[in-house]
């Protein structure tokens, strides 16, 4: 009786189809991490690192708390030289800042905070393959 009911099941496997990973959804955001980090110039303290999977979600949003009289940069490495935007909002969701400007896309965003408060960073891809990527926060003292 069991080796009828392994013939059957083995049988009835037969006709399902496997899972197959898609390599596209695959992200490792690690060595991106690292190159974003030493991007960071001298008199910037790391305080956070993002990782950004836009092949599975397209814009990727991430919040942070920053504090008045300082000054914040966010660095970006998608292993490619453009691609990646930045995004900044205030507490009241308004635009403050972005790493694309006039066509061009910049490696990193500096802004300096003039009111306390919870800032947004919308990270998303624009004109690229290359959907992969890091930022990372830094702050300096004002």
């Amino acid at each position: 009786m069991i080796a009828l009911n392994f013939v059957l099941a083995f049988f009835l496997t037969l006709g399902k189809p496997t899972a197959t990973p898609n390599p596209d959804a695959f992200c490792d955001t690690s060595s991106y991490k690292d190159a974003a980090l030493a991007k960071l110039p001298k008199g910037y303290t790391f305080l956070k690192s993002f990782g950004i999977n836009g092949i599975q979600k397209p814009t990727v949003e991430y919040s942070y708390i920053f504090s008045r009289n300082s000054a914040y940069i966010i660095t970006l490495d998608n292993g490619g030289s453009d691609g990646m935007v930045v995004e900044l909002y205030d507490s009241n969701k308004k635009f403050v800042a972005t790493s694309y400007s006039k066509g061009k896309f910049y490696q990193a965003l500096i802004y300096e905070c003039k009111a306390t408060g919870i800032y947004y960073m919308k990270f998303y891809f624009k004109d690229t393959n290359r959907r992969c990527a890091a930022g990372v926060l830094g702050f300096s003292r004002s």
